[in-house]
């Protein structure tokens, strides 16, 4: 029977695994201590995230297997979502002209990055995987970066954001100022800042089965570069995966994918792995064999894995190369 200290420690576990992550309280936390802010939001953050997606095959096959070799990952566009309501579920007076700018430029500038927290999801393989002919890529954390990822939160109802964005649209000029500076600023104007934030990160509950997680992101080379009307009619763009601390270590075939799919996408692992071994080798005098075994221990070598049904029609996985 285990002592009152252990049970003690166990409902505390408990009462944490059964948490879920709160953007008014990380906001509360960003007022106060901005590293705290990110330690109470990571500890949400599971240690690996999933991309589900189409293989297809010939040109589209193609760009996905090259997108693979370069180490990239697409951010689209908000308007080029699924879902018709994103940004949508928090709303403010758009008869305010500084309140329309601010939404306008929300949802043309912005890119998202969707992941979720699981590679076993049935409607996930049949939504975005080609019912379950496609993929999904498994990304870890380099060095344990997860500051530019934010788990979503789902409401039932469209709530009111126009008080919280209003004042932030009255102080946000003083703020940024400051910001360009270099010049730290308040708390205060810190929750004013990411309170804006908010309203990318809130989904309507009907999708809550995807577990989401975003990374919200305008680091597109035209918008850099203040050549918006070249991205304008963009979907979106592709981004080194190291910009956000991922990196790819398990790519999951869809229980229905086809054979020549299949070998397609180990060749591209084999080849990111030799390159992995021959990069790591340089100059050293380790041999490619004891370089591998090395690097897989550090678990830098990606591997690919079979999606399959058990008895109880649950997604299973083996391991294939």
């Amino acid at each position: 029977m285990p002592s009152r200290q252990a049970s003690d420690v166990m409902k505390i576990k408990g009462n944490f695994m059964r948490e879920k992550f709160s953007y008014d309280k990380y906001l509360d936390f960003i007022e106060k201590d901005e590293l705290e802010a990110n330690k109470y939001k990571n500890q949400f953050i599971p240690d690996r995230l999933y991309k589900y997606q189409p293989i297809g095959s010939g040109q589209m096959r193609a760009k996905r297997i090259q997108t693979i070799k370069k180490e990239q990952i697409w951010a689209s566009r908000v308007k080029y979502l699924n879902d018709p309501f994103e940004f949508k579920m928090l709303y403010a007076d758009q008869k305010n002209n500084n309140v329309r700018e601010f939404y306008e430029d929300v949802l043309n500038r912005n890119e998202i990055i969707c992941l979720s927290s699981k590679w076993n999801d049935k409607l996930m393989w049949a939504h975005y995987a080609e019912s379950h002919t496609g993929m999904c890529i498994e990304y870890a954390f380099l060095h344990g970066g997860k500051g530019q990822v934010t788990p979503v939160t789902y409401v039932a109802n469209r709530q009111c954001f126009d008080d919280e964005l209003k004042v932030w649209l009255k102080n946000k000029n003083l703020a940024l100022e400051q910001m360009l500076k270099q010049n730290e600023i308040n708390g205060v104007q810190r929750r004013q800042l990411h309170s804006c934030g908010k309203i990318m990160y809130t989904k309507d509950s009907v999708w809550k089965y995807e577990k989401e997680y975003r990374i919200v992101t305008r680091n597109h080379e035209d918008i850099k570069k203040g050549m918006f009307d070249s991205y304008k009619d963009e979907k979106g763009s592709l981004h080194k995966t190291q910009e956000f601390d991922l990196s790819l270590s398990k790519v999951y075939l869809g229980m229905n994918c086809t054979e020549e799919n299949r070998n397609k996408i180990i060749e591209t692992i084999k080849t990111i792995n030799d390159n992995s071994v021959r990069k790591a080798v340089g100059h050293s005098r380790k041999d490619k064999t004891k370089m591998y075994k090395v690097l897989e221990n550090m678990g830098m070598i990606a591997t690919v894995w079979q999606i399959y049904s058990d008895e109880k029609l649950r997604l299973r996985c083996k391991q294939i190369y």
